[in-house]
């Protein structure tokens, strides 16, 4: 998923991406809960994360033996990173695919899972998200292709545009953000701490330690009003 903004110079409301403008030094974001698509095989593996959603599931993880143990209601699941050979109520079974471990965070097959412990799938093809669901409740996973973003990928793009209306050309800055990329974080931000206030992106994106702030309202930033009202346009 990626997003193509045109900056603006004052903000309502900003939603800022959270990594320094110098990547090589940037301490990595916090993982993200996405479903992972392996290309070859067309198959999905899920965050073991995703467990949190649901009521009366628990997951341990033992380091020494890279295994992960899955505990709900009456089941017991038992899987292991790097190999196909799995527990399921202390049973040994085969696995299609190997659970594995990813940019800080463990996959695991979400057929095999979702199967074990009676979860449903639903899936979208626009946004690629995966609705996974049991007992009324619902966790909705955006799904990704495994190694959409390699390792020296850049998950922001700067370049300069000209765009020409009528007899007029007009040059921008435009920004292109992968908003799944590992190293990607999101969070929003009140102009000048205080809603009714307007304040310069680049002021907020310093402040706020990010590399982009992006203008999350439309508003009526231009009026001499003290305090700035969201429009309908």
């Amino acid at each position: 998923m990626k997003r193509t903004v045109i900056p603006g110079l004052l903000a309502l409301l900003a939603f800022i991406c959270l990594i320094p403008s110098s990547l090589a030094a940037a301490p990595a974001a916090a993982p993200k809960s996405v479903v992972l698509i392996d290309a070859k095989s067309g198959r999905a593996f899920a965050p073991i994360s995703f467990l949190k959603g649901f009521a009366g599931a628990e997951v341990q993880w033992t380091d020494a033996e890279k295994r992960i143990d899955i505990a709900d209601g009456d089941n017991r699941l038992a899987l292991f990173t790097g190999k196909t050979t799995a527990q399921v109520n202390e049973a040994q079974v085969s696995l299609t695919d190997a659970p594995f471990s990813e940019n800080g965070t463990t996959y695991v097959p979400l057929q095999f899972v979702s199967q074990m412990l009676g979860y449903s799938l639903e899936w979208s093809k626009n946004p690629s998200v995966v609705s996974i669901s049991r007992d009324g409740n619902t966790v909705v996973l955006p799904a990704v292709t495994r190694g959409a973003f390699p390792s020296g990928s850049k998950p922001i793009v700067s370049a300069s545009k000209t765009f020409k209306v009528g007899s007029r050309s007009f040059s921008v800055q435009m920004i292109t953000v992968s908003l799944l990329h590992p190293k990607i974080g999101l969070d929003v931000v009140l102009a000048g701490n205080k809603a009714g206030n307007v304040e310069d992106l680049s002021s907020i994106a310093k402040r706020s330690k990010a590399a982009v702030a992006i203008n999350g309202t439309f508003f009526d930033a231009y009026t001499k009003i003290a305090i700035k009202h969201l429009t309908d346009t």
